[in-house]
């Protein structure tokens, strides 16, 4: 390690980035960093540590969105009722994140810039049509789409001068869900997950998001999904059909993987209990 920068505020980074390039780590947490840089040998690296500015510390409601700072635990996040009473998926999802030690240190905007395909946050926010602010060198803020911002393992269109300060989610429906499989209950990565929100008229779908985690480079947008259910009363949806749609997404995105036998029926599980949650919500 040659340099590491710890700046108290948004003034401070703005010109600490100034000296941020291709050797410089941006860190928000850092569960996910260390660990890499430990398994590969990584010490000729430069830090800009995020985790000082309380600016970027926060949750909070306004009449049409909730915003999220960019260094908020994701533990504070699994555990704030503004989040429990407006998202339940990402309630959930920001539960089954690590460990609670992780939860405790880990960050979102660290989760999202790490940009990992089995995260549990990502098809979640993708889902919700959640929004992050970035800020660079110049103090010039702009905004983009979360999906928009991940392009695939590991990988952002964040430029190299640019680091996140907030997460913003649109408060468009409470019908929204997470569920996810992995290898135990309990402090497990993804092996497949799903982030969706559903819009509802009475028990008429009027507009759903769905996104799959773990099959792909990034979280996939269910368009199959999506058309189904979109117009569907929920007290016609078919099992079946679902099961048969999500199998067909599943060998679509991963046709030469040996994870797609499991993963073709996982997919239908997760899928049921989503549904089972938009059904018992409305009564059904």
């Amino acid at each position: 390690m040659n340099n590491f920068y710890q700046p108290n505020n948004e003034k401070e980074l703005v010109e600490v980035l100034k000296l941020k390039d291709e050797n410089t780590i941006l860190l928000a947490g850092a569960t996910d960093v260390m660990v890499e840089m430990k398994q590969k040998r990584i010490f000729d690296k430069d830090f800009i540590d995020l985790t000082k500015i309380s600016e970027f510390n926060f949750i909070e409601e306004f009449d049409d969105n909730v915003q999220i700072g960019s260094i908020t635990k994701i533990q504070d996040i699994a555990d704030n009722d503004i989040i429990k009473d407006n998202f339940h998926s990402l309630a959930t999802a920001t539960r089954h994140v690590g460990s609670k030690q992780i939860r405790n240190r880990a960050t979102i905007g660290g989760n999202v810039a790490n940009a990992s395909q089995s995260a549990d946050t990502l098809p979640v926010l993708f889902s919700l049509n959640a929004l992050c602010e970035v800020i660079n060198s110049n103090g010039i803020k702009k905004t983009l789409k979360v999906d928009d911002l991940i392009i695939g393992r590991g990988k952002t269109n964040l430029e190299k001068d640019e680091a996140i300060t907030k997460i913003i989610i649109p408060k468009t429906s409470k019908y929204n869900y997470f569920s996810k499989l992995g290898s135990r209950k309990e402090v497990t990565i993804s092996k497949i997950n799903c982030g969706s929100l559903f819009i509802l008229k009475d028990f008429q779908i009027e507009k759903s998001h769905i996104y799959i985690g773990a099959i792909g480079i990034k979280a996939i947008n269910a368009i199959e999904l999506e058309q189904y259910f979109n117009g569907k009363d929920i007290r016609q949806i078919e099992d079946e059909q679902v099961r048969k749609i999500g199998f067909d997404i599943v060998e679509k995105a991963i046709p030469n993987r040996e994870s797609k036998y499991y993963k073709r029926q996982a997919i239908y599980g997760i899928l049921s209990d989503i549904l089972e949650e938009l059904r018992h919500d409305n009564g059904i």
